[in-house]
């Protein structure tokens, strides 16, 4: 129920929101439902969000981190060069 409840505030209230701000929007949404414990499942769930939502809750959740290993280099070797 509380997925379902982020996703249907988030597309009614998307349309009044200007696009280059539904990002913004979207993480303190996201937030929000997070501090108060109704979006429970929200990072485990891809049906019913659009682009912006499914990225507020990926960086919101810290689930694209494609960076974590940027020690190494093109190769994927580590640089352990003591400098």
């Amino acid at each position: 129920m509380s997925v379902e409840l982020l996703i249907e505030v988030w597309h009614d209230i998307k349309a009044f929101v200007p696009s280059k701000d539904r990002l913004d929007v979207a993480h303190v949404l996201v937030s929000k439902f997070d501090e108060y414990g109704i979006s429970d499942g929200i990072e485990k769930t891809e049906i019913g969000l659009d682009k912006v939502l499914k990225e507020a809750v990926a960086a919101y959740y810290h689930l694209d981190d494609e960076d974590e290993y940027e020690e190494s280099d093109e190769d994927g070797e580590y640089d352990y060069d003591d400098d």
